[in-house]
C-alpha cells in the first residue's frame, strides 16, 4: 500500500519516478512479515509518499461446475501499528447446491449426493494425505 496526503487525479513524471524509486528500493526478505523491507530512510519518497503496509498472498483455486474452492496464504504487515500476521484462508462456494436449494421443490437426495461428492472432492484433493482409502 502506498499512502499520500492528497487525492491525485494524474501523476507528474517526477512523482511517477519517485514512486518507482520507492518500489525499486524494496528488498525481498522472507524473515520479515509481509516479505518486504526497505533500507533505513528509503520507506518514503521525498516526504510525499510513504509505505504504510505490505501484503503478500499466494492462492490456489480448484473448481468444477458444482464447487469452487480457494486456498490462500496471506502475509501482512502494517507499518503504522507495527503489527503483522500470517494467515491461511479458505473460501468454499457450492453454486450447484445453492441453485438446487433456491428451487421451490428441492430434491433432497440430489442435494445430499452433490454435497457428498463435493466433500469427497475436497477430501481427496486437499485434506487427505493419501495413506487411507
Amino acid at each position: 500500500m502506498l499512502h499520500t496526503k492528497k487525492i491525485m487525479a494524474a501523476l507528474s513524471d517526477e512523482e511517477i519516478a519517485g514512486i518507482k524509486n520507492l518500489i525499486n528500493s524494496a528488498i525481498l526478505d522472507s524473515e520479515v512479515k509481509g516479505g518486504l523491507r526497505w533500507p533505513i530512510g528509503k520507506d518514503s519518497s521525498g516526504g510525499r509518499y510513504a509505505v504504510i503496509g505490505v501484503w503478500h498472498t499466494t492462492a490456489k483455486s480448484y473448481g468444477n461446475p458444482s464447487i469452487r474452492f480457494k486456498l490462500r496464504h496471506a502475509d501482512r504487515f502494517d507499518f503504522g501499528s507495527s503489527t503483522g500476521e500470517v494467515s491461511r484462508e479458505t473460501s468454499l462456494k457450492m453454486p450447484g447446491i445453492v441453485s438446487q436449494l433456491r428451487k421451490q421443490t428441492i430434491d433432497e437426495n440430489l442435494v445430499l449426493k452433490m454435497l457428498e461428492d463435493n466433500l469427497k472432492l475436497i477430501w481427496d484433493h486437499c485434506l487427505s494425505d493419501g495413506s487411507s482409502s
